[in-house]
């Protein structure tokens, strides 16, 4: 009779003879004799009589747990001692269960464990445990040693799978934390008791600090090198797409070696396409990294993001296009478009690389930050041990050996930490514009001093006199690092009030600029190609060209600083540039309606470029508010701002602006008319006044923005 949980049924043994059974098995024994009066049962060293239930006919009943041998001895009134007949009892034991676990962690996050496990049994399962305990912890609300378990569900049957997502985030894990899991499953073994197997305990050490910032470090210096290769690729792809723009333009059809620098071109692009992508990731994922064990300031979360979004929007869609369209054009043998498509292209690989640049600028200035803010939370840590020795050897039994030791360690961290700031100075010589930094070189001299004199001291058994300097010490400590604090508030501050100075002025460059283009373009529409002002016009378009130069240059050093300017400011300022010496040349050639087509293309760039920047200063003066107490709601600086007139209206009809100027391009063609007919020129003209008409509009918005 096996018991319940196995699953089998009430069996009875007519045979007597050997028995192999499971541990726990009910045996009823039914015997059938012949000439037996008595009949007994001999089982180890214990003899049993056994129920006689009808004539020649006995039972009996036990329990298997162990192996063992069992005698039968028959007995009637003519034989008082017979012989007797020995058989073998064979117990299979229930094993213990078994488990196996196989561990995955997830390599962006560091705090997500993933279990995948296995447990088997002979009979079944009862349950299933994940223990865990904190080993070492900072924090000092956690109980060191006290184990927690969590109940999982068990496998059915016999064998089966698990699984088990820890999510580590959940309990508040700091840096350097230790905790030690097991997982524990117990079978339903309901004769001698459930009996349990775990895994091998394994422990969860989070990363240090000092491991955290190191491997961040290691992978800042991996980014900056791939940086400065891309930007050195893409001036490399540039020089050879305007080398073979210029083979073309002398050569009447694409031959076998054009062809052959159009693949060379293709090949180099999707290496620059790769680089840039695993640049973007590699950010992203550092950063990431990062987060989960030191928490930055607002502040410069912010940047990181802004800094994420630079490297997102490197290598566009647009640009991605664009050498897709040159293979097929490439495929097609079409020169003619094929010249513009390389143009074209020139342009985004110019934008390109001034992003690759700006990127690495922003991204050298973001790594200066965090080790300044590194080292002074260093510093503060510091000063705040170096104050908990001198209160430990103040104390009458103090054991200056000990001591003397937990002060060499301290000197050891603070010469450490004067090699970091060695590095931080290094690093800032290296910025186009490098930050201002404090003198604190006599204060790290004096904290030197009293720290070793404290070590002195100890080694004399002079504690109390070692707790002095100590103390000095600790307050040189925290002076210094408040003075770079300040520093650092204080550089933050004067950098944003002359970026938003600079910012201001380009802006109201830009308008100038755009009603500037607008009052010439307006004038040349009118005037006859022959007319003799139409040199003086062409003079004044190549002046606005050097302005506008001049606004590019200051657009781009401005930009990599500003990292709430988009990526976008530098393609408008491109696209301007670009037409402007388009327009340029069609005033060489009198083609008046494709000089006042390219001219509107200007003024398009330039009010996109204007709400761009716009919206760039407005971030800017709402990030400068809300560091300013009593300045009002960050949503609205100075509490009463109010959005600025017309902005969403004005893209709306800047973006009907740019469609109606691609329909008018496409209209034109490449043969089509020149303006050299009265209808043609009549039908052109009426278009251009009516884009005039979008742009006066525009103008009045720009007026009051």
């Amino acid at each position: 009779d096996y018991p319940q949980y196995v699953g089998l049924k009430d069996t009875d043994i007519r045979n007597s003879g050997d028995l192999t059974v499971p541990a726990g098995t009910k045996i009823n024994w039914v015997f059938e004799t012949r000439n037996t009066d008595v009949l007994s049962v001999r089982i180890s060293d214990s003899l049993f009589a056994l129920a006689n239930q009808s004539e020649n006919v006995f039972t009996h009943q036990m329990v298997a747990m162990k192996n063992t041998n069992y005698s039968l001895h028959a007995a009637n009134s003519f034989l008082k001692n017979p012989d007797s007949v020995t058989y073998r009892i064979s117990v299979i034991p229930d094993q213990f269960p078994s488990i196996i676990v196989n561990e995955e962690r997830d390599s962006l996050t560091q705090k997500d464990l993933f279990f995948t496990g296995e447990a088997q049994d002979d009979y079944g399962f009862k349950r299933l445990n994940f223990s865990y305990s904190y080993a070492e912890s900072s924090d000092k609300t956690k109980e060191i040693g006290l184990r927690k378990t969590l109940p999982l569900s068990v496998p059915a049957g016999t064998s089966g799978q698990f699984f088990y997502h820890w999510q580590l985030g959940e309990l508040g894990i700091l840096p350097g934390d230790k905790i030690s899991y097991y997982f524990e499953i117990w079978d339903n073994d309901q004769v001698n008791g459930s009996k349990s197997s775990r895994t091998l305990e394994r422990v969860y050490a989070a990363p240090t600090l000092d491991e955290v910032k190191k491997e961040r470090d290691e992978k800042n210096e991996d980014i900056k090198d791939k940086l400065q290769k891309s930007i050195d690729d893409a001036k490399d792809l540039q020089e050879k797409l305007e080398e073979l723009r210029k083979d073309l333009l002398n050569k009447e059809e694409m031959g076998w070696q054009e062809k052959k620098q159009v693949d060379e071109i293709l090949k180099q692009q999707r290496e620059l396409q790769k680089q840039v992508d695993e640049l973007k990731k590699e950010n992203q994922k550092k950063d990431q990294k990062e987060s989960q064990f030191n928490q930055r300031k607002e502040e410069i979360q912010q940047k990181q993001e802004k800094l994420q979004e630079l490297f997102d929007e490197l290598m566009n869609d647009e640009m991605r296009e664009m050498y897709e369209e040159l293979q097929k054009m490439m495929e097609e043998l079409n020169k003619d478009e094929l010249q513009e498509q390389i143009e074209q292209m020139d342009m985004n690989s110019e934008d390109l690389e001034k992003e690759l640049d700006r990127a690495l600028e922003q991204f050298k200035q973001m790594e200066w930050e965090m080790k300044m803010e590194d080292s002074i939370e260093k510093l503060k840590e510091l000063a705040k041990k170096q104050e908990e020795l001198s209160e430990k050897s103040k104390e009458k039994d103090a054991d200056e050996e000990k001591l003397k030791e937990e002060q060499d360690k301290l000197n050891e961290e603070f010469e450490n930490l004067e090699k970091e700031m060695e590095d931080i100075e290094k690093l800032n010589e290296e910025l186009e514009n490098p930050n201002s930094m404090p003198d604190v070189e006599e204060q790290k001299e004096e904290i030197e001093q009293e720290m070793q004199k404290s070590s002195e001291q100890l080694g004399d058994k002079k504690s109390k006199k070692a707790s002095e300097s100590q103390k000095e010490a600790s307050e040189k400590m925290e002076q210094m690092a408040q003075k770079m604090e300040q520093s650092m508030q204080q550089n933050s501050a004067e950098s944003m009030e002359e970026d938003l100075d600079a910012l201001r002025a380009l802006l109201e460059n830009v308008i100038t600029l755009s009603f500037d283009q607008e009052l010439l373009m307006s004038d040349i529409s009118k005037v006859d190609k022959n007319d003799p002002k139409y040199i003086q016009y062409g003079q004044t378009q190549r002046k606005l060209k050097d302005d506008a130069k001049m606004v590019e240059d200051s657009l781009f050093a401005l930009s990599k600083r500003i990292v709430q300017l988009q990526a976008a400011v530098n393609r408008e300022i491109g696209l301007v540039n670009n037409h402007m010496e388009k327009a340029l040349e069609e005033i060489a050639e009198r083609k008046t309606s494709e000089v006042t087509s390219n001219q509107q293309y200007v003024m398009t760039s330039f009010n996109n470029l204007a709400l761009l920047l716009d919206e760039a200063l407005k971030a800017m003066q709402q990030q400068m508010a809300c560091k300013k107490p009593g300045t009002g709601n960050c949503e609205k600086p100075g509490g009463s701002g109010s959005p600025k007139p017309g902005a969403g209206d004005m893209k709306k009809m800047q973006q009907a602006l740019s469609d109606q100027l691609k329909k008018m391009k496409e209209k034109m063609g490449e043969d089509g008319n020149k303006g050299e007919n009265k209808g043609g020129q009549g039908g052109m003209s009426k278009e251009i006044a009516q884009m005039a008409a979008k742009q006066a509009a525009i103008r009045q918005m720009m007026d009051k923005m």
